[in-house]
């Protein structure tokens, strides 16, 4: 591509590792996991059902070990059932 300037998309730069990445899909996972909660009968926002996994998948996607994967997933299962 000559005389074109090429952009990286943001979700295929490098998931981050250190503790700031770490942090942010942590809060991510437990994001998913409250908008299960508001998506269930007692509270009723039906609609967030639709995005709560999300939050969560994105956080599994960029897991840099299956290792992390699993806790962001179970991360987000404790919030669902701990709330």
């Amino acid at each position: 591509m000559t005389g074109r300037t090429t952009r990286r998309r943001w979700l295929d730069l490098p998931a981050r590792t250190d503790r700031v990445g770490t942090a942010v899909a942590c809060a991510a996972a437990i994001v998913g996991g409250l908008c299960w909660v508001l998506a269930a009968p007692p509270v009723g926002l039906w609609p967030l059902g639709w995005l709560a996994a999300a939050p969560t998948l994105w956080a599994i996607d960029r897991a840099p070990t299956p290792r992390r994967a699993g806790l962001y997933g179970g991360l987000a299962a404790f919030a669902m059932t701990l709330v």
